[in-house]
């Protein structure tokens, strides 16, 4: 559809008037009416933007302001509007952006036309969005670059040693038709499929389960979610024939047939000719093939040249935190935690296992509402730029630099810009450590810096936590032969990798969705991660990066996990420290306490054990330290507020009046690691805080302990302490 519009020149001046051009000033004013009712008041994030009135926009046209009327005639475009509605302007890279109450409207001129003299952006880069997702030019334009990332990009070629899924799904000829669920041994070997990375929702979706036999199986296409339906149209434009879809492709009842293929769904995705990925669709019935817009045309008519402006009226299924305007041209949201901004919040890249989909494909084709990308291990292209420049900024492109050997002195430069654009939205680049230039080292950053990313993301399932990560440490620890992996970290490193924390109050420790039956008899919820992995807690993990580069102070003895699969689910784990530790405990505790007689505040007397007997609570050897252990800061850092209140439960001396308690129970601090230099005094040490585990029924092993915390101290209190092993 297509109008034409006129608006005839009025003769008064020619200059943008101060009302709109000075758009740093307008936004500074305030409308109080503005803020009630107005749908796109939660989303007001931007800089160069204004929200005049009807009346005011106008009166700038009027005065023969040109901006002002090529605006004024592009909402009159849209049907009659009370002159006292307030529309919100805002200034884009390309484009100017209109927003109304249930409408919006880009406009800028259309190509070879002057802009200006009229104050609209003169840059052709970020218009190139196609009216509908699915269009030939849109397949013409992804195929291009597929091609020429398979072609030029060395990073992104599988790697020898694939894994080939158990089954696939044949696409059919056109839509419409049902789809064939067939066995992959009746193929080629090197049969090439798309895959789909999918946020599953809240409705219940076709899956493939025991009931259906071990043949070929059929679905018919009106069974089949809107996201199932545009994966198999894209595979087809894309002149594929197969694709894999989980729910499809696994079944969903076997618990032997989900646990083979879940361990080699990296691989399924690495292998893939490009995972089709639906980032903005919260459910697979939503879809991701949208016609985005209606395009018109405006005409102004300066003097007896006339000016052509292309006007794009986007669909009211377009209003939410995802739309196109807060999107930049660098597209940031690409390399950067998915839920530190809420206005490049994509659902599909809050859960856990699409972070590793994503990460494992060599190629993501990704569909948002307004704009598709293509993402690879060498950079991204962008279909607001034509598709045709490869830039740079991605943790894909991140990561592969990363896990090379060697690196240029350019490679990793361009490696420390990265990681400071990744880190940046978490308020942390200052604190980054750079890459190193040892690829041992930057193994581990990159780990690390995956750990972080990954913690932030969501799981219906705790327990899937480690297993949604396992493909992905397979490719580190293909990198790594020799390395062990331990529970989400790695023994060879494990001074370091133990220098995770927990990032806010929020967190809690986490167990098990399912009750689970332990040996003892009683059936509880238990934790599914030992207590030194950062996978033991429910919620964000950080790291101590300046902490990293102090030095070590503790030997690795041992490092196990229980379980089938290293990198799937783990029942249990251990490991053996031997290191140099002292034991606190607060025989004189002044506090102020809530009606449960938890601790909430704050003067303590500490007894300080440097001659520990593991298996023993008797205090060998005491040294009373009347202000603390540098007053421990109210015995900060432990890693969940339950392990802090689990462990000040004190023991009321003076009866429920008084408000001096004990807490007799010995806190074991194990050192990790020092920043001492020679001729430095009191530099920290970062140690871990550990609580003696409660024996099994019927046992008497008092010898192995549990984290609760991390921490930093004075190193000083260490130097008589004698080493010991310390099991965790």
């Amino acid at each position: 559809m297509s109008a034409n519009f006129t608006f005839a020149n009025t003769g008064k001046a020619k200059e943008i008037c101060k009302t709109c051009n000075d758009f740093h000033m307008l936004a500074k004013k305030s409308h109080p009416t503005r803020v009630k009712g107005d749908p796109w008041q939660r989303h007001h994030h931007a800089t160069d933007e204004v929200s005049p009135a009807i009346k005011e926009l106008n009166a700038s046209a009027m005065s023969g302001c040109k901006r002002s009327q090529v605006l004024l005639k592009a909402v009159r475009s849209l049907g009659p509007k009370s002159i006292e509605q307030f529309i919100r302007i805002k200034i884009l890279p390309a484009s100017v952006a209109m927003f109304l109450p249930h409408s919006c409207i880009e406009i800028f001129p259309s190509d070879g036309t002057p802009a200006v003299s009229y104050g609209f952006p003169s840059a052709q880069t970020g218009r190139h969005r196609h009216e509908d997702a699915g269009s030939t030019e849109s397949y013409e334009a992804i195929i291009m670059a597929i091609n020429d990332c398979i072609i030029n990009h060395p990073y992104c070629r599988p790697s020898s040693t694939r894994a080939t899924p158990k089954r696939l799904i044949e696409v059919p000829s056109s839509d419409g038709v049902p789809i064939n669920i067939i066995h992959t041994p009746n193929l080629n070997a090197d049969v090439e499929y798309t895959a789909l990375s999918h946020c599953w929702g809240t409705h219940p979706l076709p899956k493939l389960l025991k009931h259906h036999g071990n043949g070929n199986v059929v679905f018919q296409w009106a069974d089949l979610p809107r996201s199932f339906q545009d994966a198999c149209t894209v595979t087809r434009n894309l002149f594929h024939q197969y694709i894999w879809i989980d729910s499809l492709c696994i079944v969903q009842d076997d618990p032997t047939d989900w646990k083979e293929e879940a361990a080699k769904m990296g691989s399924i995705y690495e292998r893939a000719y490009v995972t089709i990925s639906a980032t903005d669709a919260q459910s697979s019935f939503e879809g991701f093939l949208h016609k985005r817009y209606t395009p018109q045309s405006l005409v102004f008519n300066d003097g007896d040249t006339p000016v052509y402006f292309t006007i794009r009226e986007y669909h009211d299924e377009f209003f939410n935190s995802k739309h196109f305007h807060f999107d930049k041209t660098n597209h940031e949201w690409l390399n950067q935690p998915s839920d530190v901004d809420p206005r490049f919040q994509n659902p599909l890249q809050t859960r856990g296992w699409c972070f590793q989909e994503r990460l494992m494909s060599k190629r993501v084709l990704h569909f948002k509402r307004y704009e598709f990308f293509l993402e690879c291990n060498s950079g991204y292209r962008c279909e607001c730029s034509g598709m045709g420049v490869l830039r740079k900024g991605t943790i894909k492109l991140f990561m592969s630099l990363m896990l090379r050997d060697d690196l240029s002195a350019y490679e990793l430069m361009e490696a420390s810009r990265l990681q400071v654009d990744l880190y940046r939205p978490l308020a942390r680049e200052r604190s980054a450590v750079p890459p190193s230039a040892d690829p041992d080292i930057r193994f581990m950053q990159m780990w690390q810096t995956i750990v972080e990313i990954y913690s932030r993301t969501t799981f219906t399932y705790c327990e899937d936590v480690l297993p949604a990560l396992g493909s992905l440490a397979m490719v580190f620890n293909a990198k790594r032969p020799k390395w062990t992996y331990v529970a989400g970290l790695w023994k060879e490193d494990l001074s370091r990798s133990l220098l995770w924390k927990a990032d806010g109050n929020t967190v809690k420790v986490a167990i098990r969705s399912k009750p689970s039956t332990p040996a003892h008899g009683a059936t509880h919820p238990a934790p599914f991660a030992p207590s030194f992995s950062w996978a033991n807690i429910s919620g964000r993990s950080t790291y101590k990066l300046l902490e990293l580069g102090g030095k070590s102070t503790v030997e690795v003895i041992t490092a196990e996990v229980v379980g089938k699969d290293k990198f799937g689910d783990v029942s249990s784990g251990s490991i053996v420290l031997r290191g140099r530790a002292v034991a606190i405990r607060f025989p004189r505790y002044l506090q102020n306490y809530d009606k449960d007689y938890l601790c909430t505040s704050t003067e303590q007397e500490i007894e300080i054990c440097k001659k520990i007997n593991l298996n023993s609570r008797v205090w060998e050897e005491t040294c009373r330290v009347a202000s603390g252990v540098e007053t421990m800061q109210h015995v900060s850092g432990f890693d969940t507020v339950q392990h802090y209140i689990d462990y000040f439960r004190i023991d009321l001396s003076g009866g429920p009046g008084s408000k001096t308690g004990q807490i007799l129970e010995p806190l074991i601090l194990l050192r990790l690691n020092s920043g001492r230099r020679k001729g430095t005094k009191g530099v920290g040490a970062t140690v871990l805080m550990l609580r003696q585990c409660q024996p099994p029924k019927g046992k008497t092993d008092i010898g192995t302990y549990r984290r609760v915390g991390l921490r930093s101290v004075k190193d000083p209190i260490f130097d008589t302490a004698p080493e010991m092993d310390i099991r965790i």
